[in-house]
Formats: C-alpha cells, structure tokens, sequence
C-alpha cells in the first residue's frame, strides 16, 4: 500500500474463533451432563425402596429402655412416665394388630383387640394396664415409686408376652408309610 493510505489491520481469526465456540460448546454440554446426572440420582433416590420397617416389639422395647434411662421415677415425674409408657404400650399393640393405638381411648383399643390372638397376654391385665396409666394421666392419682417402676415392667411384660408366638406345630410327614418300608421298593406296588 501507498505511503499515506490507511491499511486494514483487523483480520478475521478463524481458528480463535472455531477453539472459542469449541470451548463454549464443551462447558454448555459439562454443565448438561451435571444436570443431567442430578436429576437422575434424586430420581433414583426417590424410587429407591425404603428398608424394611423394624419390628415394632424392638422398637418398642428400645423406647421402654430410653424412658427408663430418663429417671423419671426417681425423679417423681410420674404423670409424663405413665403419658410416655402408655404412648408406647398403645404404638406397640397397634402396630402389631393394625390399627391407630395411639390415637384411641383405652376403651377403643380394648375393643380392637377384642376377638385377636393375644398369645400370652390377658386382655383383663391390658385393660388393669391402661386403666393405672389413664388414672396417673388424667386423675393425677400418685402411684407410689414402687408402682410407678411397675408400669414399666408391665409394659415390658406386655412386650414380651404378645411378641412370643407359640411354637408351630409339626408339619405332618407328607408319605408316613415312606419311612416304613425298605428304600427301593415301590410304595404303590399292589
């Protein structure tokens, strides 16, 4: 070019121009990817199945064990043990015969254990049970510590007692003349 005369110096930059968009491309496709990889790990933990649920004569006698370890025996709070003990008694017996324990009179859970199985516990000492409780609860009666530790053992008792099936039955030998016979010979030969 002449001396005097402007000269074009911006020159189009190709390449710069291909790396940038390459760059910009990868970050866009990164950040989709983590997108992407969230939403199909909170979906999988969503859909992810619960464990089983554990069974209520453990839950409960784990609770009875923490409300023991409250003092409120020695402490004299025997209002909120009997709340505490009674909550538990009534969650346990619900759990296991299905039905709302806890949100239930003590009339109404003797009326939904009426007519099951029991096992080894007496509903004549259930009822004597949530009659102390609702006694201590509502009627501020003051058991004695004695009888205060006793709730405690009574709902560990009712625990114990309800949880405890009796031993199955045999099942019968499906072939009792199997046994009998000498191995090799036909059991329908005539």
């Amino acid at each position: 070019a002449p001396a005097g005369v402007p000269v074009v110096v911006l020159v189009r930059n190709t390449v710069l121009i291909w790396v940038l968009a390459g760059l910009g491309i990868a970050v866009i496709a990164g950040l989709g990817g983590v997108v992407v990889a969230s939403a199909i790990r909170r979906y999988r933990d969503a859909h992810r199945p619960l464990p089983p649920p554990r069974p209520a004569d453990e839950v409960a006698l784990e609770r009875l064990a923490q409300i023991e370890a409250m003092g409120l025996v020695e402490a004299g709070d025997y209002q909120k043990l009997a709340l505490l003990v009674s909550e538990v008694a009534r969650e346990f017996l619900g759990n296991m015969y299905g039905f709302q324990g806890v949100d239930m009179t003590s009339w109404e859970v003797l009326q939904a254990l009426k007519d099951r199985d029991l096992r080894r516990a007496d509903p004549l000492e259930i009822d004597d049970f949530l009659s102390l409780c609702d006694l201590v609860k509502f009627a501020k009666f003051e058991p004695t510590a004695d009888e205060a530790r006793g709730l405690l053992r009574r709902a560990r008792d009712l625990v114990e007692r309800v949880r405890t099936a009796p031993a199955p039955a045999p099942a019968p030998d499906p072939d009792p003349i199997a046994d009998v016979l000498p191995s090799g010979e036909d059991n329908h030969a005539v």
